[in-house]
């Protein structure tokens, strides 16, 4: 039996703004407990969503085809929490020189480096 993925989803701002609003009155009405807890903590993850990519130049977008192609990689900016703030890909000849190119990316975030679904490694912020 072959295992299929549902398709991602790619909620825009407006789309996540109102998930967290609705999520927000639905904690309301909830008595103190750890139901409320998980459903604050889960308002709070769509407002912050909304707000990141509200930052960004531009909302990011899937690979035009998938990364698992060798010499195709994706370096992941995250953020403390451990949410990607955005990703650049690009082409090396092998992990090492993909790792000194995804230098470039590492300020005040840790990089995740990926080649298709194998991680490559990390690369930690000096901050």
């Amino acid at each position: 039996m072959k295992n299929e993925r549902s398709p991602t989803t790619y909620l825009t701002i407006e789309e996540l703004t109102q998930i967290a609003a609705e999520k927000f009155e639905q904690t309301a009405a909830v008595a103190p407990s750890h139901q409320k807890e998980e459903l604050l903590r889960s308002a709070e993850n769509f407002r912050n969503h909304a707000e990141t990519k509200g930052w960004l130049p531009s909302e990011l977008k899937p690979p035009s085809k998938p990364m698992s192609q060798e010499g195709e990689y994706r370096a992941f900016v995250v953020r403390p929490d451990g949410h990607f703030l955005r990703s650049h890909e690009f082409y090396a000849a092998n992990d090492d020189a993909a790792f000194e190119h995804a230098r470039q990316f590492v300020n005040d975030y840790d990089v995740e480096l990926w080649s298709g679904a194998r991680m490559v490694g990390k690369l930690k912020s000096t901050k």
